[in-house]
């Protein structure tokens, strides 16, 4: 296939992925908001500004650079997938040991088990995240389109249904771990890459040089997107922010 031809392809299904997932997030999100209160939107939404900025660090650009590099070795696989892994599982423990004093800071003590929850999505990026930088760079955005409409549906039906039981801010938990979880269930299972059991540091050197200003890019992305929830959060509380969240959306 011509580089012509898969850029066309890759737009089509971008553009797929955008309005499809946008669809069923809306739709979720209006049965949601009938049946759950507005402290559990703000719970969550102040529990993953936490945990959105643990993913950044986490990732720490290597993705990025593994689409950008011209020569690109196996040992640059296997380095990012093991460093990921090994951050995401000690930067996961280190939020759950966290959450209760973070929860204290803020006032809110029903925090702390809802970010205990959010915390299971952190290493699941670790687990991911090389094979989703291979389909980018391969420009096959057809798997990555799949991956979100079949993540984003699954997870608002488990968050949909778990909301009908009574499970309140517990719902949303729910929601965004069941849609992390299947991610990457659809990236291995299209991916015929398998990670060995192997670090190189000269490689880890040649992906930090590049991942490093990446990573303070995203951090400046994430300061733009969220310091309004953190802020709301810390002030007005969770209901305000829950309020907010809705109105946001």
């Amino acid at each position: 296939m011509t580089l012509k031809k898969k850029a066309l392809e890759g737009v089509f299904w971008s553009a797929l992925e955008k309005w499809g997932e946008k669809t069923a997030n809306i739709l979720v999100f209006l049965i949601l908001a009938r049946l759950l209160e507005p402290q559990a939107f703000g719970l969550v939404a102040l529990g993953t500004v936490f945990v959105a900025l643990v993913r950044v660090i986490v990732d720490q650009g290597f993705a990025d650079a593994l689409v950008q590099r011209e020569d690109l070795e196996e040992a640059h696989l296997d380095t990012t997938f093991w460093t990921n892994l090994i951050l995401g599982l000690v930067m996961c423990g280190g939020t759950v040991l966290a959450s209760g004093t973070i929860a204290g800071l803020f006032g809110e003590p029903d925090l702390e088990p809802v970010l205990e929850g959010l915390a299971l999505i952190i290493p699941l990026r670790g687990l991911s995240g090389v094979q989703e930088a291979q389909f980018r760079r391969n420009l096959d955005f057809q798997v990555l389109s799949v991956r979100s409409l079949v993540s984003t549906t699954v997870g608002g039906l488990v968050g949909v249904g778990m909301a009908f039981e009574g499970y309140g801010v517990w719902s949303l938990v729910g929601q965004q771990v069941t849609r992390n979880a299947v991610e990457t269930t659809v990236l291995w299972t299209a991916s015929g890459w398998l990670p060995r059991f192997k670090i190189s540091f000269s490689h880890f050197k040649d992906l930090f040089s590049f991942g490093v200003s990446i990573l303070g890019t995203k951090m400046l992305n994430f300061l733009n997107r969220l310091l309004d929830d953190l802020l709301i959060g810390a002030f007005l509380g969770s209901t305000a922010l829950g309020y907010y969240s809705v109105a946001y959306k």
